[in-house]
C-alpha cells in the first residue's frame, strides 16, 4: 500500500516537473557562426567557415574567427566524444560494454582530440568570460555525467542485491563486481582522452581527484550502513576461521637468529642457531606445550581452510577498497568485529579450562602475537583511509606498542572470563589454581580488584549464602575462598573484602561452631578409624595435620621497627581493614565467633561425646587439645585437661576394679557380658542429656559388682551410673546372618526386649511401643526412635503400626546354610529402608526436642520466681530478664521460650494476662 501511494506520487509530480533523462542532456549544440561582410564575387548573406580555426597552441589562426565561437564548437565537440552511454554495466555481459567503448575511444579523431585540448587548455578557460564558472569546466561536466549514470543505471544494481538472498560474502563479492566494472567503465573515457592532455604536473592530481570523487560518489549514493553490517557478517564468518578458533593444530617452526620476519610480523626474538619446532593450538585444553620465549618464529603451516578462508577475504577486501567501500568506515567495522572476536576466541578456549601444563597467558599473548595480529596486519594493508593514491605509503599501519597493547586487552577479556568463573574455580579448588593465576595478571589496579570482589560477593549470595546451602557446604567454600585469595592478594584486602557477608552469615547459623569443632576432632589421620564424610569438615582435621602454628606473636604490628618485609596497607583497603595474624585457615575459622566462650563449650561437648564413644586410644584428641591450646591458653582449656585426664585415669582405675572382681576372668559365666567404665569428675564435664530408663539385668549385675569394686578402692566414694552416656557393642544373631554395631545404651535397652535367647524355640515376640515403654521405663517418643532405629538397619520390621517384631531372614537373600556375618553397610537393602530412615530422623527429630523440652524445666523455677516477685511480664522481658540470672546467658530463643510458658499455662501454673503478658495463676 505504502509502495502504491508512493508512485502515485511521483508520477503526479513528473506531470508538472518532467524528470531529465540522461538521453536529453545532450552537449552543447553547434552554434549559428557569425556572418561577415560578402566578400568580391561572393553571394550576399554566405557564411565564410574556417576550415582548421585553431592552433596547436590555442590560439587563433590568421582569419580566425571570435574566440568564444572556437571555445563552444570545441567544446560540443568534446563533450559529444566523452558522452556515457545509455545503457547499465552488468557484471555477466562479458565486459562488452567496456569493449564498445574502447573501440569508439581508439578511433577517436584529430578534431576531437584538438577540441579536448582546446577546452583544457589553461588559456581557454582562464578567460574572462569563463573564469570561475563550472558550467565551463570539463571536469565538472564529466563527473556530472559520473554521477547521473551511477544513480541511473548502477545504483539499482547494486540494491537488487541488497535485497536478494544471498549469503553476505557472495552478496558483497557480486556489488563488487558491480562497481569495479562501472568504475573502470567510469574510468576509461577519463584516462584515455582527457588525462593525456594535460601536463605532466597537473595530470596526477586530476587523476587522484577523480579517484577521490567516484569513490564518493558510491560511498553517498548506495545505502552504506546496510553494506557495512553484511560486511560485518563477513568478516565474522572468516575471522572465526582465520584466527584459529577451531580445533587444528598449527605446526611452527623456530627460525635461526640471522632469519627476517615477513612483513606482518611485528617483533623479533634472538634465537639458536638450529631451528626449534613448536607446537601450538589454538584451543587452550589442547595445547600441552608451548615455550616460544627465546624463538623466532616463522608464518605457521596453515590448513587449508584457513589459507582458503584468508585468501577470500583479502581479495574480496581489496575489490572494496578499489571501490571506494574500504576506508575508515570499514576499518571501524572491521575493529568492532575483532573486538567481539577476541572476547569470542577467549571463552571459546579458555572457558573452564584450567588444568594443562602451558599459562593460559602466555598462550594468549602468543595467539595475539602470531595469529590476531597477522590478520589485522593483512587487512589494514588493504583498507587504507586516503583516497588519495599518492598519500598511501608503504609502512605498516600496525607496531609492537599496538600488539602490546592488544595482548594486555587481550589478558582483561581473559580476566573477566575468570572472574565470571571464579565461584566454580573456588568450588574446584585446589585442581583449579591455574585460573587464580591467572586473576593476578587481571587484578593489577583498584578498578579490577573491585570490580572482582563485588561480582563474586554477588555470585556468593545467589548461589551460597541462602537456606539451600548446608552449614558445612558453605564453610567448604568459605575454607577454599581463604586459600585461593591468600593465593591471590597475600596482603590479604581481597579476602576481607568478599569474607565479610560470609562471616557474618555463618555466625547466624547456630551449628556452625558444632560443624567447625567437629570437623577439628575428626581423625583422617594415617592408622584412624574414622573415613571422610560428606556430614563431616573433613578439611579441618587435615589443615590441622599439616600445619603448624606459628607461635611467634605479632603483637606490635605496625610498630615493629625491626621488621625488615614490612610493606604499607594497599590503597584500595577499606578503613577499618586490619590484616589477620592467623596466617591459617583454623585460626580464621576460630575468629568467626567475637566469644572464645562460644567455641570452648562447643568443644568440651564434642570432646565429651567423642571420650564416651571411645574406649582406648586418645591420642588425637589430646594432639586437638594441645594445638588449641596454643591459640586460647591453657587456662580456658583446663576443663578440657581434666575430662582427658580422667578418661586416661578411668582406664587404670577400670582395670584394678576388673581385678578385684574378677571381671577380666574369661571363664566366669558371669563375665560372658564384659563391661568397662569411666569414671568423670562432675563438675568439669558438660550437661549430659539424661534420659531414664531400666538397664537389662545382665548390665544391672555387672554395674552392682563394678560399683563395689569402686567402693573398695574409693573410700567414702559411690559411683553414679548416667546410662544415656553409655554405649554398648552388640552381636545379634539371626537365621540367616549376623549383625553386628556399637550403639547408645538406651537404644541397646529397646532391642533387648525382643531378645529369645532363653528359649529359641519360641517365636520372636511382636510388641508394641507402649509395652516397651512399660517394661523399661523409658519415655514413648524415645522408644519409638529407637525402633525406628533399628527398622533401618533391617533388625526389626513393623507389622502393623508402632508395632514392631524381630526381621528373623531379609526377604530378598537366599537362606544360606550357616549365618552369616553382614556389617550394616552390606546388609540387603528393602524396600522399607529409605521410609524407615525418613522415620528414624523425624523420631530422633522429635526425642531432640523432648529432650530440649526436659532441660527447659530447669529454668521452671527462675520463671516461676520472677513472675511471682515481679507480678506480670510481658515475653520479651522474661527472656531479658533470665538472660541475666542464668549463667553463660538464656540458650534458647523468645519462640521456644513461648511454647515454654504457653505449656506452664496449660498445667494451671501460669495464666495469660492482658496484652500477651504473664502472671501467676490465683
Amino acid at each position: 500500500m505504502a509502495t502504491q501511494t508512493l508512485q502515485n506520487h511521483q508520477k503526479i509530480f513528473e506531470s508538472v516537473f518532467p524528470s531529465a533523462k540522461l538521453k536529453d542532456l545532450v552537449p552543447t549544440p553547434a552554434i549559428t557562426p557569425q556572418i561577415g561582410f560578402s566578400a568580391a564575387g561572393q553571394s550576399f548573406g554566405g557564411f565564410s567557415t574556417p576550415a582548421t580555426p585553431i592552433r596547436g597552441d590555442g590560439g587563433l589562426q590568421s582569419g580566425e574567427y571570435p574566440e568564444q565561437v572556437v571555445w563552444e564548437r570545441s567544446w560540443h565537440t568534446a563533450t559529444s566524444f566523452l558522452l556515457l552511454p545509455e545503457y547499465a554495466i552488468r557484471a555477466g555481459d562479458n565486459n562488452s560494454a567496456l569493449d564498445d567503448l574502447e573501440l569508439k575511444l581508439a578511433a577517436q579523431s584529430k578534431e576531437t582530440t584538438e577540441a579536448i585540448r582546446y577546452v583544457l587548455s589553461p588559456t581557454s578557460r582562464e578567460t574572462a568570460s569563463r573564469l570561475g564558472k563550472p558550467e565551463n569546466d570539463l571536469y565538472e561536466w564529466y563527473s556530472n555525467q559520473v554521477r547521473r549514470h551511477f544513480s541511473v543505471y548502477t545504483r539499482p544494481l547494486v540494491l537488487q542485491i541488497l535485497q536478494s538472498d544471498l549469503d553476505p560474502f557472495n552478496m558483497l563479492d557480486g556489488i563488487g563486481n558491480i562497481l569495479e566494472m562501472a568504475l573502470n567503465f567510469y574510468s576509461l573515457p577519463y584516462e584515455k582522452s582527457v588525462l593525456p592532455e594535460l601536463s605532466p604536473h597537473d595530470a596526477p592530481w586530476f587523476h587522484a581527484r577523480f579517484i577521490r570523487d567516484i569513490r564518493a560518489v558510491v560511498r553517498h549514493g548506495l545505502p552504506i550502513e546496510k553494506i557495512f553490517t553484511v560486511l560485518a557478517h563477513v568478516f565474522t564468518n572468516h575471522g572465526s576461521v582465520i584466527l584459529s578458533m577451531q580445533t587444528e593444530k598449527i605446526e611452527e617452526t623456530a627460525t635461526p637468529q640471522g632469519h627476517n620476519r615477513k612483513s606482518s610480523d611485528v617483533d623479533t626474538l634472538m634465537v639458536s642457531d638450529e631451528a626449534q619446532p613448536i607446537s601450538f593450538k589454538s584451543n587452550f585444553r589442547e595445547c600441552s606445550e608451548l615455550n616460544p620465549s627465546n624463538l623466532t618464529v616463522s608464518e605457521p603451516e596453515e590448513s587449508e581452510s584457513i589459507s582458503t578462508s584468508r585468501s577470500m577475504l583479502l581479495t574480496l577486501l581489496q575489490r572494496l577498497q578499489a571501490t571506494g567501500l574500504g576506508g575508515g568506515q570499514a576499518q571501524k567495522t572491521f575493529a568492532s568485529v575483532l573486538h567481539d572476536l577476541m572476547t569470542q576466541f577467549v571463552q571459546w578456549s579458555y572457558g573452564g579450562a584450567y588444568e594443562g601444563g602451558v599459562d593460559a597467558v602466555q598462550h594468549l599473548r602468543y595467539w595475539i602475537e602470531n595469529v590476531f595480529a597477522r590478520f589485522v596486519v593483512q587487512v589494514l594493508d588493504i583498507l587504507r583511509v586516503s583516497d588519495d593514491p599518492l598519500k598511501q605509503g608503504t609502512s605498516s599501519v600496525v607496531g609492537l606498542e599496538d600488539v602490546r597493547k592488544w595482548q594486555d586487552m587481550a589478558v582483561s577479556r581473559l580476566g573477566v572470563l575468570r572472574v565470571d568463573e571464579l565461584f566454580d574455580i573456588i568450588v574446584d579448588w585446589d585442581r583449579s589454581r591455574k585460573g587464580v593465576d591467572d586473576l593476578k595478571h587481571f587484578v593489577t589496579s583498584p578498578a579490577t580488584r573491585t570490580y572482582l570482589t563485588t561480582r563474586f560477593v554477588g555470585a556468593l549470595s545467589t548461589r551460597l549464602l541462602h537456606s539451600g546451602a548446608s552449614t558445612i557446604e558453605i564453610l567448604q567454600l568459605y575454607i577454599s575462598i581463604i586459600k585461593a585469595f591468600r593465593e591471590l592478594d597475600p596482603k590479604g584486602v581481597l579476602l576481607d573484602r568478599v569474607a565479610r557477608p560470609v562471616r557474618k552469615y555463618l555466625r547466624e547459623r547456630d551449628d556452625t561452631v558444632m560443624v567447625v569443632v567437629r570437623g577439628l576432632m575428626t581423625d583422617v589421620s594415617e592408622g584412624g578409624n574414622e573415613s571422610p564424610t560428606r556430614d563431616v569438615l573433613t578439611e579441618l582435621a587435615v589443615e590441622l595435620n599439616e600445619r603448624n602454628i606459628d607461635t611467634r606473636a605479632d603483637d606490635e604490628g605496625d610498630l615493629d621497627w625491626n621488621n625488615m618485609e614490612w610493606v604499607p596497607d594497599p590503597v584500595d583497603a577499606a578503613p577499618d581493614y586490619k590484616k589477620s595474624k592467623a596466617s591459617d585457615v583454623i585460626g580464621t575459622l576460630i575468629s568467626l565467633f567475637e566469644s572464645k566462650d562460644t567455641f570452648i563449650k562447643e568443644l568440651q561437648v564434642q570432646l565429651a561425646e567423642r571420650l564416651l564413644r571411645k574406649s582406648f586410644d586418645f591420642d588425637h584428641e589430646v594432639g586437638v587439645i594441645e594445638h588449641l591450646k596454643l591459640r586460647f591458653g591453657d587456662s580456658n582449656l583446663q576443663a578440657c585437661e581434666v575430662m582427658l585426664r580422667d578418661v586416661l585415669d578411668s582406664r587404670r582405675v577400670d582395670n584394678v576394679i576388673r581385678h578385684d572382681q574378677s571381671m577380666d576372668n574369661p571363664q566366669d559365666p558371669q563375665n560372658e557380658t564384659q563391661m568397662h567404665a569411666k569414671i568423670l569428675s562432675r563438675l568439669f564435664w558438660p550437661i549430659m542429656q539424661e534420659i531414664t530408663f531400666t538397664v537389662p539385668p545382665p548390665v544391672a549385675a555387672l554395674q552392682a559388682r563394678y560399683s563395689t569394686g569402686y567402693e573398695a578402692l574409693k573410700q567414702s566414694r559411690k559411683l553414679t551410673w548416667i546410662h544415656s552416656c553409655g554405649y554398648v557393642s552388640m552381636d545379634l544373631e539371626f537365621e540367616d546372618r549376623v549383625f553386628s554395631e556399637s550403639v547408645p545404651m538406651w537404644q541397646a535397652a529397646v532391642i533387648y526386649q525382643f531378645d529369645s535367647s532363653d528359649d529359641p524355640s519360641q517365636p520372636s515376640p511382636t510388641k508394641s511401643i507402649l509395652d516397651i515403654s512399660t517394661a523399661i521405663n523409658m519415655a514413648a517418643h524415645y522408644v519409638r526412635s529407637a525402633c525406628l532405629f533399628w527398622l533401618s538397619k533391617h533388625v526389626l520390621h513393623s507389622p502393623s503400626l508402632d508395632h514392631y517384631a524381630v526381621l528373623e531372614r531379609l526377604p530378598t537373600a537366599t537362606s544360606p546354610s550357616s549365618p552369616t556375618r553382614l556389617s550394616p553397610s552390606r546388609a540387603p537393602p528393602i524396600a522399607s529402608t529409605a521410609a524407615a530412615e525418613q522415620a528414624a530422623a523425624a523420631a530422633a527429630a522429635e526425642a531432640a526436642s523432648q529432650a530440649k523440652i526436659e532441660q527447659m524445666d530447669t529454668y521452671r523455677q527462675f520463671v516461676l520466681a520472677m513472675l511471682t516477685n515481679q507480678g506480670q511480664m510481658p515475653l520479651p522481658t522474661i527472656a531479658t530478664m533470665l538472660g541475666w540470672v542464668v549463667q553463660g546467658g538464656f540458650p534458647y530463643s523468645n519462640e521456644e521460650l513461648k511454647g515454654f510458658l504457653n505449656r506452664l499455662v496449660a498445667e494451671g501454673v501460669v495464666e495469660m494476662g492482658s496484652g500477651g503478658t504473664y502472671k501467676i495463676a490465683k
